[in-house]
């Protein structure tokens, strides 16, 4: 769950609107002053994690990019708000990487406002995993069973009746264009013949 305190947002929202990379690191965001976890283990823990994985770096780095746009859209983001996001979605992705308990991230925003987001357990998120997909293995086979009971239209299947003889007759049985071709060509002692009228 994440929570965002709004106190005197507005200037949040006039400051550093911008969605440059330039500056922008998992790793400096992790030790700056605005950034908090739940405990001094689990943010070392996440450090970790990330500080030792260029992957993990990338995808903040995307998961950065794209909050800033999706803010933009919005009115405005301030960077740090982004890096927020960015991070939680990197660990809920990864979740397996990080401390397996529950836990809190928190950044300080500007004019005191700020964005707390709580970070499942692992068992926890196993548990809504398995429910996503037996909801999503549910309704592959209610499709399936509903698109069984449905019955064929008529016209398409005499359509398709009557394509299949068309192939057989006209297409199957026919002889290949370059045996027609040497079959219709005149034979040289008959280009000799005079022709009959």
């Amino acid at each position: 769950m994440t929570t965002i305190s709004s106190v005197g947002n507005s200037a949040a929202l006039a400051i550093l609107r911008s969605g440059s990379r330039a500056g922008v690191s998992a790793v400096d965001f992790l030790l700056s002053s605005v950034f908090k976890a739940s405990s001094d283990a689990v943010a070392a823990a996440i450090f970790n994690a990330i500080a030792g994985n260029s992957d993990f770096q990338k995808e903040f780095l995307d998961s950065y990019d794209a909050a800033m746009k999706r803010g933009a859209t919005l009115g405005g983001i301030h960077p740090d708000n982004a890096k927020h996001i960015a991070l939680a979605d990197l660990i809920i992705k990864h979740r397996q990487s990080f401390p397996p308990e529950e836990f809190t991230i928190h950044t300080d925003l500007p004019d005191g406002a700020s964005i707390t987001t709580t970070i499942p357990s692992v068992a926890a998120m196993k548990g809504e995993i398995f429910k996503e997909q037996i909801a999503e293995k549910q309704a592959a086979f209610d499709a399936e069973i509903a698109a069984a009971k449905v019955s064929p239209d008529p016209a398409a299947v005499k359509l398709n009746a009557l394509s299949q003889v068309v192939k057989v007759l006209v297409l199957d049985g026919a002889e290949p264009v370059s045996a027609l071709l040497e079959n219709s060509q005149p034979k040289p002692d008959e280009l000799a013949k005079p022709f009959a009228a």
